[in-house]
């Protein structure tokens, strides 16, 4: 008899713990962050401001930049560097910028060997807004 108690309170004790619910719910993590996009510039033409309202800049597959025209070729020179969303570029050997692309906005600060300084601000101009090439027509 003195055993009872003891084998109903180990059969109530195992019956209670196989329908025991746990306190808080299991963790389970979020899911990670999504890289971001990766910004392209090349092809692209950048209209704003520089040093004057208006100004216009085409950035190309080799490393290189067209300022003042979209037709390679035509206009002043320039080199640029892309490292994540930090963009640098220089302009005929004359100026440089240290700017940031965020969206359709490039912003950031510039200076030339005159000493002059800048605030950039360009947005990304569509297809169609930018200098369209001359088309020639031949004849026969």
């Amino acid at each position: 008899m003195k055993r009872l108690p003891l084998l109903l309170f180990a059969f109530f004790a195992l019956v209670v713990s196989a329908y025991a619910v746990p306190a808080r719910p299991l963790y389970e993590p979020p899911d990670p962050p999504k890289a971001p996009q990766a910004i392209d510039l090349v092809g692209t033409t950048w209209k704003g401001r520089l040093y004057t309202e208006g100004e216009q800049v085409t950035f190309h597959a080799d490393g290189t930049l067209t300022y003042g025209s979209t037709i390679k070729g035509n206009g002043s020179p320039g080199v640029w560097r892309l490292t994540g969303n930090q963009l640098y570029f220089e302009i005929n050997k004359w100026s440089e910028y240290q700017t940031v692309v965020v969206g359709d906005v490039i912003s950031g600060s510039g200076s030339n060997k005159g000493g002059q300084k800048c605030q950039p601000y360009l947005k990304r101009l569509s297809n169609f807004e930018g200098e369209l090439p001359k088309l020639r027509v031949l004849t026969r």
